[in-house]
């Protein structure tokens, strides 16, 4: 960021130069104290003095700086992520997708997949609101360990994840659904205190260049919601002619 460069630059012209005009004033005062400072060892203190000082001013300034940007940008972060499972939340997810699309080629196909727990207000309710937090960190933590680094994830509410990327990163839409879900299934450690097993289900669609983030993300939830009415617990694509429909 260029901002906060301005701002050391700043801070550490301020410091510098105070420390020079002190240091001129320091030896002003001693020509005045004493007589017997010859005018040459008063110019080379004020030479040295600041030559002394700066770097620390510098350094402290630089610290400062830095402390003030790694705050900053911790509340960034924290304002960016659901606060339960430390995913991206809705409005960061779309604006970081929409930067990585526009950084990417126009022939670069999307992915996105929209994961919906099974049954979620039953196990909130037969379990209570600690054991349906469990399943969401559940869940969140296999999407985690099932995406690569340049996949975004995000908790879309309530019970709804997302997740989308490069459609070259994995192989094939079903195939990659396929292994959520038997994440989420399969693991012990975070189902066997709730004596229930979570299941999820997933809708996705892929979305060329000239489709919206937006609509590719409406298609790929439309998908969700047809697995939900014909029997959960399974992959389903949104059909071609339906993803590029306006």
């Amino acid at each position: 960021m260029i901002v906060p460069y301005r701002e050391y630059i700043l801070r550490i012209f301020l410091l510098t130069f105070g420390c020079i005009v002190a240091c001129a004033s320091l030896s002003h005062a001693m020509a005045g104290w004493d007589a017997k400072v010859s005018s040459h060892e008063i110019q080379t203190l004020a030479i040295v003095l600041p030559m002394i000082i700066a770097p620390f001013a510098i350094a402290l300034a630089i610290h400062d700086g830095l402390q003030s940007e790694r705050l900053k940008s911790a509340s960034q972060d924290t304002s960016a992520r659901d606060n339960l499972t430390g995913l991206l939340n809705r409005r960061s997810f779309f604006r970081q997708i929409e930067n990585m699309r526009q950084l990417t080629s126009s022939s670069e196909v999307f992915f996105f997949m929209v994961i919906d727990v099974d049954h979620f207000k039953s196990i909130n309710a037969r379990f209570g609101h600690e054991a349906g937090d469990a399943v969401l960190i559940h869940v969140a933590d296999c999407l985690r360990s099932r995406a690569t680094e340049d996949m975004r994830i995000a908790r879309f509410g309530g019970e709804e994840f997302i997740i989308a990327g490069h459609l070259n990163t994995i192989g094939t839409l079903q195939r990659f659904g396929q292994r959520i879900i038997q994440c989420v299934e399969n693991n012990e450690e975070g189902n066997k205190h709730l004596q229930v097993r979570v299941r999820v289900s997933v809708g996705s669609c892929i979305a060329t260049s000239d489709v919206s983030t937006e609509l590719a993300v409406a298609h790929a939830e439309s998908a969700m919601l047809q697995v939900l009415r014909t029997g959960r617990h399974k992959v389903v694509g949104a059909h071609e002619d339906q993803q590029y429909a306006a």
